[in-house]
């Protein structure tokens, strides 16, 4: 009897030994250095680092573009020149602004001083851009519409106005058409990097040459989403989904890419324990690990997800909690 409960003992032992070991796999070497609060009475809708190091956010609802350490820097409302209506998405490339102002189909630029310098308008609303050299950017065209999937490539011309060409991404099927609405576009050298939303996590590697984009990788993560009926009304359809996409930054010099998981349905985040978090590839598309604490886990609570912004250089992740009055988390790697 003794001799059977040693071995029970024993095997319990060796599976603890395993899965501890299996566990410090898991989690990407970083270590929580500080908590920035962000004071606005409005929705905390982006995150950007100057050249300068200096942290920026966008405020959506005030149409605010501001530093973190309380200098506002953009602050006229309005469609016209210089003024900003809803900045959803905010970048710096070469050390200027560049803006996109959801629901008026448009791209604005400003230097770090605020100072306006041109604005182009497009005809459809991006969700997505990032630069690529000189003066091209490129943006992610989908939704609901359409089967056909574009990257965009712009050249901004000294005038108000650009040229296109449009890049074919992908077919999807016409029911997953949605879930590429909320497609997050960054590039990192000469690879383009895609995550896709909701329902489905999917990262894709594009490399670029001249015009034309080659898909070299994709990662998916298994997800057994499926559609739930509601009691209440048994002709209602609702997506049951694991977590998925909600934003993508790039180390340049360290050659990794931090993907934010913080969208998912509300049965997975109750069962889940890692969640939210932030897994690390490098530019090859290998798992290295991921990032997650109790800090992220009880601020995600009433927000809406969660934006990235990366400093190479000093080896710093910033992660918003995508909220009023919100919340910036700083880590170390």
């Amino acid at each position: 009897m003794k001799r059977q409960v040693y071995i029970f003992f024993g095997i319990l032992l060796i599976v603890l030994i395993i899965s501890c070991k299996k566990s410090k796999k898991q989690k990407f070497d970083s270590n929580f250095l500080r908590e920035i609060k962000v004071s606005s009475n409005g929705y905390i809708s982006d995150i950007s680092i100057d050249s300068n190091d200096n942290l920026w956010f966008s405020n959506l609802t005030n149409s605010v573009i501001g530093k973190v350490n309380g200098d506002i820097v953009i602050s006229k409302k309005g469609k016209g020149p210089g003024e900003l209506m809803y900045p959803l998405r905010i970048n710096f490339f070469n050390n200027r602004l560049f803006i996109l102002e959801a629901n008026i189909n448009r791209i604005s630029l400003f230097d770090k001083t605020g100072k306006f310098l041109n604005s182009y308008s497009i005809d459809y609303n991006p969700y997505d851009i990032t630069k690529v050299k000189n003066n091209y950017l490129l943006s992610y065209r989908s939704g609901l519409a359409t089967k056909n999937n574009y990257i965009d490539l712009y050249k901004l011309d000294v005038k108000s106005d650009i040229t296109e060409n449009y890049l074919t991404v992908e077919k999807v099927p016409p029911q997953d058409e949605a879930i590429l609405y909320r497609a997050i576009i960054e590039r990192i050298n000469n690879k383009i990097v895609i995550g896709l939303g909701n329902p489905q996590m999917k990262i894709m590697l594009y490399k670029k040459d001249e015009n034309k984009i080659k898909k070299e990788k994709e990662i998916t993560r298994e997800n057994n989403y499926n559609y739930m009926r509601p009691k209440n009304n048994p002709t209602e359809r609702k997506l049951d989904y694991l977590s998925a996409i909600s934003d993508i930054a790039t180390d340049k010099i360290n050659k990794l890419i931090f993907v934010a998981e913080s969208k998912g349905s509300t049965n997975y985040i109750k069962k889940s324990k890692f969640f939210p978090k932030i897994s690390v590839y490098n530019t090859e598309g290998k798992y290295l690990g991921f990032i997650q604490d109790k800090r992220i886990k009880n601020s995600f609570k009433n927000s809406n997800g969660i934006k990235l912004a990366c400093n190479a250089k000093k080896r710093k992740l910033y992660l918003l909690i995508m909220r009023k009055n919100a919340e910036i988390y700083v880590y170390e790697y």
